[in-house]
């Protein structure tokens, strides 16, 4: 790629130095050994190398007895060559005066399409050693549809900057910085602060598909692309989007903070962007923009994300709201850690069986009518239900992944810092930081490997049990949510017209029992033999349990009537009772204290489960019964 762009530019990126490939591997090798990204350490671990190492590295050819001083030469004309055909911001050598950095920045606006395409060129080299790194993974994990979350990472030079106003005092022959593109990075809202100075790198990290399974893949980078801080942030996070889509992946859920989607030129742009080529956006809102009408249709209203009938209740349009003001009212009160979390937990579910309440009026995409205003909707919607469990699943795993990169990259500054001052400019930063980013994708898919030890359909029993119970529970949930508008529907319609009752018509709460530890199944168990926590496996497990807890929920009723209750005037029984889920992995092996899982046997393992409908905590007196088989 790099020899043929130098034949391209009517250069060599070979002559009398380096070839590009011993050039990058010298600068990965470093990086993956955590030493300063500096020409003297490079020039030094390839003397150190040639003598054992030399074809491995890809320089053969070159005499065992190179002195470090022509070494360190020959690494510094090869990386400038592979650096020249990625140059999108050429820098002259030598610290420049403001006269001379003013005709620069003409000069390259008179060749902005050249230098373009220069940068499509980098996007395309860092893209192509980090789509290596994805398809070095094992088959079981790798697909062609990927979930991504996109976020900036600030990565400092080894300058110091001016700011605009010293700038605009400076005259024509004092001299700016030595990296003049590199910009401030401000930190914080009301009480900003400048953390240093250099460039933002927009970072596209992997995700898994299942958010259940958090570590079903290793979070690495599959692209990135530098610009100075705040600065067209959103249209780089385009141009790593076009390279990862040239590579014929395509995306599924893209994960992206409040930054990307708002309705500056560049978010709308990117947001279409993504939307065009199939991507599910997961995003949050402003505290102003939440509960709000924010784009509307003759026939239809934006809400959240989420298209609605204009009759929408107020109740449920403002559900988000409402709970968190209640629950910052809960956290600033008195009560104890324990009394808190569980008014967090009734808040939670009465949230989310709002939310449910409000799939109802949702009005598809063919029946939209025309948009009022089309760049506010473009800049809204989103894939899931602003606040839903799938939401807050799929956007925690996306923030969690972000933040955790993050943190590897903070660790890079002393390399980058190390760096030589004969390599300046924002693509040589751009170069070093490709090889530190490559470097932290194999760490992480070496860690990740040793921790799954997956091999073809085996798994971690630790990573099975999870997936398991949140889809198990949700296909109970889903089941008695249709059970209670059949066998209860004024119940469910009085339940959801009253905002005081902790939950809204007909949603269930499953809860986990903790205390199962080494429960043995009965006959009223479901059992089943698993080697994945599939769809399938869930649905299999689940069968049994829907029709023990329907025959429960229906033998509770007529107990009820038996008691002299009207069918009328009888509660909505989700109100009042919930799911305890009894879920065991039977004679499954723990390999330490920390409760690390052993591999799933060959031949699977086998699972049981059991769901009883108990009274809630918090109300036990309404039923006047206890648990109920």
């Amino acid at each position: 790629m790099v020899t043929a762009w130098a034949a391209e530019d009517s250069s060599s990126a070979r002559g009398a130095s380096l070839s590009p490939r011993t050039t990058l591997i010298a600068w990965l090798t470093l990086a993956l050994e955590g030493k300063p990204l500096s020409l003297l350490n490079a020039a030094d671990l390839l003397r150190e190398r040639l003598g054992k190492d030399a074809t491995i590295i890809g320089a053969g050819d070159l005499p065992a007895a190179l002195s470090l001083e022509k070494l360190y030469a020959m690494v510094l004309s090869a990386t400038r060559r592979v650096v020249d055909t990625v140059d999108y911001a050429p820098l002259p050598a030598g610290r420049l005066t403001k006269s001379e950095f003013e005709e620069l920045q003409k000069a390259r606006a008179a060749n902005e399409g050249a230098l373009e395409a220069k940068r499509v060129r980098f996007t395309k080299f860092a893209g192509a050693l980090l789509q290596a790194q994805y398809d070095s993974l094992p088959d079981s994990v790798r697909t062609h549809n990927v979930n991504l979350a996109i976020d900036s990472h600030f990565l400092p030079v080894g300058a110091r900057g001016i700011g605009r106003a010293q700038y605009e005092r400076l005259n024509g022959d004092e001299r700016v910085s030595s990296e003049p593109d590199a910009g401030f990075y401000v930190r914080g809202g009301q009480t900003a602060r400048v953390a240093g100075y250099g460039w933002e790198y927009e970072v596209a990290t992997l995700l898994p598909h299942d958010a259940a399974r958090p570590g079903a893949v290793p979070n690495i980078a599959l692209g990135i692309a530098a610009h100075r801080p705040g600065v067209a942030f959103a249209n780089r996070a385009c141009d790593v989007f076009d390279d990862i889509l040239n590579r014929g992946v395509t995306l599924d859920q893209v994960v992206a903070d409040r930054a990307y989607c708002g309705r500056g030129t560049g978010q709308t742009l990117l947001q279409r962007h993504l939307r065009r080529h199939g991507a599910k956006l997961v995003r949050d809102y402003k505290k102003h923009e939440k509960g709000q009408v924010l784009a509307a249709t003759d026939r239809a209203i934006l809400v959240e994300g989420g298209w609605y009938t204009p009759n929408l209740p107020d109740v449920l349009r403002n559900a988000n709201v409402d709970f968190e003001n209640a629950w910052q009212q809960a956290r600033s009160s008195n009560a104890s850690v324990v009394a808190r979390t569980e008014t967090h937990r009734r808040l939670e579910d009465r949230r989310d069986a709002l939310l449910a309440a409000r799939r109802r009026y949702e009005v598809p995409e063919s029946a939209f009518g025309a948009v009022t205003d089309e760049d506010t909707a473009a800049s809204y919607v989103q894939h899931y239900a602003y606040g839903s469990t799938p939401w807050r699943e799929m956007f925690r795993i996306g923030r969690n992944a972000i933040e955790s990169y993050g943190v590897s990259l903070r660790g890079i500054d002393a390399s980058l810092r190390g760096g030589s001052s004969k390599l300046r400019g924002e693509a040589a930063h751009a170069f070093m930081t490709t090889m530190i980013v490559a470097a932290t994708n194999a760490r992480r898919i070496t860690e990740w490997a040793q921790k799954r030890e997956l091999s073809g359909a085996r798994g971690l029993l630790v990573d099975e049990f999870y997936p398991l119970y949140s889809a198990v529970s949700s296909r109970l949930t889903d089941a008695m949510a249709t059970w209670s508008r059949r066998m209860q529907a004024d119940a469910v319609s009085k339940a959801e017209a009253n905002p005081q009752l902790d939950h809204a018509g007909g949603h269930w709460t499953v809860r986990l029992d903790e205390a199962a530890l080494d429960w043995v199944p009965g006959d009223s168990a479901s059992t089943i033999r698993m080697q994945r926590a599939d769809d399938e496996t869930a649905t299999a497990l689940a069968g049994p349990l829907i029709d023990s807890v329907e025959r429960q929920a229906t033998e509770l009723l007529a107990r009820l009537e038996l008691r002299g209750v009207a069918p009328g005037d009888c509660p909505d029984l989700s109100q009042d009772v919930e799911i305890l889920l009894r879920l065991e992995l039977i004679h499954a092996q723990i390999i330490d204290d920390e409760e690390e899982w052993v591999a799933v046997p060959e031949d699977g393992v086998l699972v049981g489960a059991e769901a009883i409908l108990v009274p809630r905590d918090t109300r036990p007196e309404l039923l006047g019964v206890g648990s109920t088989r």
